[in-house]
């Protein structure tokens, strides 16, 4: 299925295409959660480095790179069993709004809030570049006279693929 959504006809099929998603998508939890979470960051690990976020900015942003959310919350659940009962991590949407604004995206609003208001309008957020879109013209939808009945069908996906 993920397969599907890729612009070019990329060569590798099976477990290794498979194999290929899983480490992005890997990698981007464990970027997304060690940006968020600064005690899972040493100066060991590249995530110590002060500017590396920077340095894989352009990368992250390619449309070919981009890792579907549904993946994401499938290999990263929001609520985690632990010895101790339930507990809730921030969501992804959540933690990629931290990411955008430690890059220096001017995003309006508070994180949480513009979070809850794509999940209240049911919005479905294909990927990294699909939610920074939508956070940049949330400000706009909602200062619009008619904004609650076209704030959904504003933000409906953009149809790159």
């Amino acid at each position: 299925m993920v397969h599907m959504y890729y612009m070019e006809n990329i060569k590798v099929y099976g477990d290794d295409f498979a194999r290929m998603i899983t480490y992005d998508a890997i990698f981007l939890i464990e970027l997304l959660l060690r940006g968020y979470y600064s005690e899972l960051v040493s100066e060991n690990n590249h995530f110590g480095r002060p500017y590396m976020i920077l340095d894989i900015w352009h990368d992250l942003m390619l449309l070919e790179n981009q890792v579907s959310f549904f993946l994401l919350h499938f290999l990263c659940p929001e609520f985690i069993i632990t010895s101790n009962g339930m507990y809730q991590r921030p969501s992804m949407l959540f933690l990629a709004h931290h990411l955008f604004v430690r890059c220096g995206m001017n995003i309006e609003g508070d994180r949480q809030e513009n979070v809850d208001l794509i999940l209240y309008h049911q919005v479905e957020v294909k990927h990294l570049v699909d939610l920074l879109r939508r956070l940049l013209i949330l400000p706009t939808m909602l200062s619009s006279p008619s904004s609650s009945s076209s704030l959904r069908t504003s933000l409906v996906p953009l149809m790159l693929y």
